[in-house]
């Protein structure tokens, strides 16, 4: 048998994805922006203007932030800004001791529970992500008054983003904008 038939490796790769690269233009996202919500107008860009990935976004802190300072090469954070992103937060699914899926009663429904789950970032290891001056400015104003363990954006209660409350407010603002991409899928 040949070890690198390409039949037995159809099980072990995942097929190509169907969906194509969707980019807004520059003038659909300032839209965006401006079509955001207040309270997540700023996550909103910030995401933007660094290509983090929700799931790290939603888990980052103050301290994360290299804003001042010099780093272990020598860098001047001062001119050269990072944020230095080591952890992510994921949605998983609960299950009891006997491996079933744990649910609970939604609006008449049965819905499964899930929790967040603080884990590395998607790539496996931390990164620094050069920050323009645009995102270190809405990255300052976001940590105004908050300590170093805090998060840097918040849902409305001030806890952690919910994923799904952020999507929504994202597809309002989309609406709200009437912007559609080229490919005409979902941003």
């Amino acid at each position: 048998k040949n070890p690198v038939d390409r039949s037995r490796l159809g099980n072990l790769y995942p097929s190509k994805s169907s969906h194509k690269a969707n980019p807004l233009t520059l003038d659909q996202l300032d839209t965006l922006i401006a079509h955001s919500s207040d309270h997540y107008r700023a996550m909103t860009e910030f995401i933007a203007r660094t290509g983090l990935r929700m799931s790290e976004v939603r888990e980052l802190r103050v301290k994360d932030l290299r804003l001042t300072g010099i780093s272990p090469s020598q860098r001047n954070y001062a001119t050269h800004p990072v944020l230095k992103v080591e952890r992510a937060v994921v949605n998983v699914q609960k299950f009891d001791a006997a491996g079933n899926p744990i649910t609970r009663e939604r609006n008449g429904k049965t819905v499964n529970v899930y929790e967040d789950i603080i884990d590395t970032p998607k790539s496996g290891q931390q990164r620094e992500v050069p920050l323009t001056p645009r995102a270190v400015q809405i990255a300052k104003t976001a940590a105004k008054g908050k300590g170093q363990g805090d998060l840097l954006f918040t849902s409305s209660t001030g806890g952690t983003v919910n994923r799904r409350g952020f999507a929504t407010s994202l597809t309002d603002a989309v609406q709200r904008a009437g912007i559609e991409t080229e490919t005409g899928q979902p941003i």
